[in-house]
């Protein structure tokens, strides 16, 4: 989890709020954070446990690996007027968006692709995404 900056692991309520202990990864210095309100945004891995409470939900149900790639779609996605497109596989569902830098649409020069699987399944982006300098695509395997 290198990504991850901070991780809290100590948290104390009082009348006045919550006051936490962070952890910076990086230098892995510790300081002392204080707020009205703790939001337990960990996809349910630590926060609850460390607050006494039980998770409720769904858990993981996906995971997703995003590409930022430039390429010229074009020929893949044709139409102007589609923003965002899910390519529907059976194996992993695949969206696509442009984000331009000077055109948005099939022309765009930069797009996010995400690939998104169930947890248990491992992603193979070379079996899903088969488009090779916007020339040709194939989406058979």
């Amino acid at each position: 989890m290198d990504q991850v900056r901070s991780r809290a692991d100590r948290f104390e309520q009082d009348e006045h709020g919550v006051q936490a202990l962070i952890r910076d990864n990086a230098s892995h210095r510790e300081y002392v954070g204080r707020a009205a309100y703790l939001i337990g945004a960990d996809g349910g891995r630590l926060v609850h446990r460390l607050i006494g409470g039980e998770y409720e939900g769904l858990g993981m149900i996906t995971e997703t690996a995003t590409l930022y790639v430039s390429a010229i779609f074009s020929r893949c996605a044709p139409d102007p007027g589609v923003l965002i497109r899910w390519i529907y596989s059976p194996e992993v569902p695949v969206v696509i968006v442009p984000m331009r830098p000077e055109r948005w649409g099939p022309d765009s020069e930069e797009w996010v692709i995400h690939l998104t699987t169930r947890s248990t399944i491992p992603v193979d982006v070379t079996t899903e995404v088969r488009c090779r300098h916007g020339t040709s695509c194939s989406y058979d395997q």
